[in-house]
């Protein structure tokens, strides 16, 4: 009942943390008149924000009409930035950005589209619309589906373990980290919206090309995110009937690309660019560009993370597939089952512990079982067949299972790994297995 009532509250939270951004644009829109102000040529041009110069409304309807993308960048401060900032402080975690991330760039299109000093070629400009429309639709749809539709039940394990790295500092340092970063970016990839509704140049090639690139991108990110999905459940539904299952995914478009989903994404963002290619406005491109880098280092940590919890089988999929480019796999083994890998004792060591090298202090690791015990009809909360991989996690040095750890332990743990730390050890033991689990089964998706 109180977790019911704690996801309530949540989505009840998520919805109103939007609402005094709304307030505010809708305040500029009624009460600010574009007639003797020109928009500048370039969205931050002359755009030196001071406080002291927007003391009154008058002030502050100039600016927004002088520098429409200046002042969508002053909203995003106060009314993501530093609120969604103060709310991670009071509940301990910046769950609600993630889901944000999806809305943010449509609000970003909502705001350039109505600007008073907004003009577009009807056609680009409904195009591009309907563009990110349906791609926060995918991307709304596959974070909720991930999360069991549940509203703040678990951190991005980024900044989680930024928050179990830095207990004492991560209050203030989540401000540049979670929020300011993010910010950074997502007006970057989001700045083509700025040209697409104040230039109304009218249609040409490229705009043609940017409809389909962004689309192509769409459903290859969505075919991806739902054969991921769909590996995930048959991996859950497996695990429940003692059966063996391949412990990576290699299949669908997985066959062809480590990170489809990225592929897919970075699809759509490079072709809503092109829309301002085709309009003259290159130098857009930086914020597309800086994107792409962002998410090649995310990329590296993900990898990095996967083979810390699977280093033989995981290996081997990196050895064959490309990691972003859809390409033909190379020659090589085919999946490696649950079942395969607790028959096969001679996983490398060394395999592991350069796993556990490049991992932080606490990680996930699979080792296998050493030594093969009848099966059990029941298993304890928290515990795992002895016929499939032994699911771990490493404690200032030592390996310890979900039951081997002590209850302060797996409070640590559960709240580095963004999860509820509260409840008796056998609740915890459970959540902690639960998220080993999916962990273990999860090829990793972007949120």
């Amino acid at each position: 009942m109180g977790r019911c009532l704690l996801n309530i509250g949540n989505a009840i939270l998520m919805v109103l943390a939007g609402v005094p951004l709304v307030l505010a644009y809708y305040w500029f829109l009624e009460n600010c008149d574009s007639e003797g102000v020109s928009p500048a040529e370039r969205p931050l041009e002359g755009a030196v924000f001071d406080l002291q110069t927007l003391t009154t409304p008058e002030a502050v309807c100039e600016y927004g009409i002088r520098y429409p993308a200046a002042f969508a960048n002053v909203l995003f401060f106060f009314g993501i930035c530093v609120l969604f900032w103060i709310l991670n402080i009071v509940q301990g975690s910046t769950w609600l950005i993630d889901p944000y991330w999806t809305f943010i760039p449509v609000m970003l299109a909502v705001y350039y589209r109505l600007h008073p000093t907004g003009e577009a070629d009807l056609q680009r400009g409904r195009m591009a619309m309907v563009a990110i429309l349906t791609w926060s639709a995918r991307l709304t749809h596959s974070y909720f589906r991930r999360e069991e539709f549940q509203f703040g039940a678990r951190e991005d394990w980024r900044f989680a373990q930024y928050r179990a790295n830095n207990p004492y500092s991560w209050w203030w340092m989540s401000l540049f980290v979670a929020y300011l970063s993010q910010q950074v970016m997502l007006f970057g990839i989001t700045l083509p919206l700025y040209h697409i509704y104040s230039d109304a140049s009218p249609w040409n090639a490229f705009d043609t090309a940017a409809m389909v690139l962004c689309m192509f991108g769409i459903g290859f990110a969505c075919t991806a995110d739902s054969q991921l999905h769909q590996y995930m459940v048959a991996k859950a539904e497996a695990k429940k009937n003692d059966e063996p299952f391949p412990v990576v995914l290699d299949t669908g478009v997985w066959r062809y690309s480590r990170r489809p989903n990225y592929f897919g994404e970075q699809c759509f963002w490079w072709g809503l660019w092109l829309f301002n290619a085709g309009q003259g406005y290159y130098y857009t491109v930086w914020g597309t560009v800086f994107n792409s880098f962002i998410l090649w280092i995310v990329t590296d940590m993900t990898e990095k993370r996967m083979l810390s919890s699977r280093p033989k089988e995981y290996a081997e999929y990196m050895r064959r597939t490309s990691v972003w480019i859809p390409w033909f796999p190379a020659e090589g083994s085919a999946s490696t089952t649950d079942e395969d890998a607790a028959e096969e004792p001679e996983v490398a060591d060394e395999a592991v512990d350069e796993a556990v090298d490049e991992a932080d202090s606490t990680t996930v690791v699979v080792s296998p079982a050493k030594k093969a015990a009848p099966k059990s009809p029941q298993r304890s909360a928290g515990s795992v067949s002895s016929d499939a991989v032994e699911l771990t996690v490493v404690i200032a040095g030592v390996s310890k299972t979900p039951e081997e750890m002590t209850y302060n332990e797996l409070r640590k743990e559960l709240k580095r790994r963004g999860l509820r730390a509260v409840g008796r050890k056998p609740e915890l033991i459970e959540r902690m297995q639960e998220d080993l689990e999916r962990e273990h089964s999860e090829g990793g998706s972007a949120s």
